[in-house]
């Protein structure tokens, strides 16, 4: 069966749909930045505040996903990260 993925804006309301049922939504919009050739930053915002999802990637697929809530944290995942990068390529 083929289901098709529909993306919509509504008002500052994100609506992802397949075959006609919402899969995800999002209030507020999503924000990346990519850090180095296999590493990407995700800013991501909930009720608990503001966090954000490191994505370690390699010919499209991801090979980690680390969840950081501070600097501190962040710091200290993208150094080691690195240092995987470094020592894999």
């Amino acid at each position: 069966m083929y289901f098709s993925t529909v993306i919509r804006k509504v008002n500052n309301l994100t609506i992802s749909s397949q075959g006609g049922m919402i899969v995800t939504y999002r209030t507020k919009p999503m924000k990346t930045a990519q850090l180095t050739p296999n590493i990407r930053y995700v800013s991501l915002t909930d009720d608990d505040g503001d966090f954000g999802i490191l994505l370690h990637h390699f010919n499209g697929q991801v090979l980690n996903a680390y969840e950081v809530y501070d600097r501190e944290h962040f710091t200290r995942v993208y150094d080691e990260l690195v240092q995987l990068t470094n020592s894999q390529y």
